[in-house]
């Protein structure tokens, strides 16, 4: 299993993995910003999405994604600051609290333990119905603004989010088994691991999400010992596109100082 990602020098160092259905595209504009401030960025692309392999099996399940998180932290020269969006900040605190000593501090980005479910349903959905791809760019792009509420971005963006297969089609990056067999993560685990955090953490949360209430994160935050929140206005689930400028500067803030 090979993943791809790339690397921005500097320490300290933040590794930034994405959520679902997302690659490491969608944190270019954070990564660029902590790298003008002096700290150091590495994005990821997981299992089954971007530029990233595909599992043969179609495993995708909880420890595989743990166990690459762990091997991407090993892989750089000092632990980082472990940021995870949405899927991939669970999969953060699984890996922060199992292998503590590859990780120095732990974000979570618009996801805590119990999440709403009508939320978290309309993202499956959205990924579900589109898994039939879509004849242009447009209607891609289309389809996006659709789920987002902004308004379409230009085709040609949406280039590094689609793939052309040979019937001609523009079909999302990720592996359609990644959906047909989602990673399903257990809540008791969740809890111990969070119970059992021996690092700085910090959970951000958009005011607009329907992914995590405020009561959602402040129950995942009183039970991660020294935890904090960081509310970011005006922002959905997507915490990065939303009001990418906020949101990186207090995390540069968390990255700086742990």
């Amino acid at each position: 299993m090979v993943l791809r990602g790339e690397l921005h020098p500097g320490r300290p160092l933040a590794l930034l993995l994405p959520g679902g259905g997302q690659t490491r595209a969608s944190w270019a504009r954070t990564a660029r910003s902590l790298a003008a401030a002096g700290l150091g960025a590495a994005t990821v692309d997981l299992r089954g999405h971007g530029e990233s392999d595909w599992s043969a099996p179609g495993d995708y399940r909880v420890d595989a994604l743990v166990a690459d998180a762990v091997a991407c932290c090993r892989a750089l020269a000092a632990p980082p600051v472990l940021v995870g969006a949405s899927l991939s900040g669970l999969t953060g605190l699984l890996a922060a609290a199992e292998a503590p000593e590859s990780v120095r501090g732990l974000v979570m980005v618009d996801i805590a333990i119990d999440t709403q479910p009508a939320g978290v349903g309309r993202v499956q959905s959205f990924m579900a119905t589109s898994r039939d791809g879509f004849d242009t760019l447009a209607e891609f792009a289309a389809a996006v603004a659709g789920y987002t509420g902004a308004p379409p971005a230009a085709p040609d963006r949406m280039r590094r989010h689609a793939r052309r297969r040979p019937d001609g089609r523009w079909y999302w990056h990720w592996d359609p088994a990644f959906i047909e067999r989602p990673p399903d993560f257990p809540r008791r685990r969740l809890l111990a691991a969070a119970a059992a955090l021996s690092m700085p953490a910090l959970l951000v949360r958009g005011q607009l999400s329907d992914v995590v209430t405020k009561a959602d994160a402040e129950a995942t935050r009183a039970v991660i010992p020294g935890a904090t929140v960081l509310d970011v206005a005006d922002a959905g689930h997507m915490v990065t596109g939303d009001d990418n400028s906020v949101f990186a500067a207090g995390l540069a803030r968390f990255v700086a100082a742990t």
